[in-house]
């Protein structure tokens, strides 16, 4: 089912419009994370995930120097920290705003 979704122009909202509806009824603060060298998801990629959630209060976040699973090794606990502070405190600067 997944790579259904992910082969998909519409991806997720692949299945109409009460599903792109859910979607937009989210105004919660959302920050994702896009990182140069990630095969598995590139910038245009989060980019597009991001613009599922037209009323969500946006922010992406550009990492340059990691991979897709790098994020997750102790050399890159600076990105960890970067997240924590934005959960502790949604509403701080992080990254760049998403129109």
């Amino acid at each position: 089912q997944w790579a259904h979704w992910g082969r998909h122009p519409d991806y997720l909202l692949r299945d109409g419009d009460e599903v792109r509806r859910r979607y937009e009824r989210i105004r919660a603060p959302l920050a994702a994370t896009a990182i140069a060298k990630d095969r598995f998801a590139p910038e245009a990629g989060v980019r597009a995930l991001l613009a599922m959630y037209p009323n969500a209060q946006r922010r992406l976040l550009l990492e340059g120097d990691v991979g897709h699973f790098d994020w997750f090794k102790a050399k890159n606990a600076k990105l960890w920290d970067q997240t924590a502070a934005w959960l502790k405190d949604p509403k701080r600067p992080a990254g760049e705003s998403f129109p």
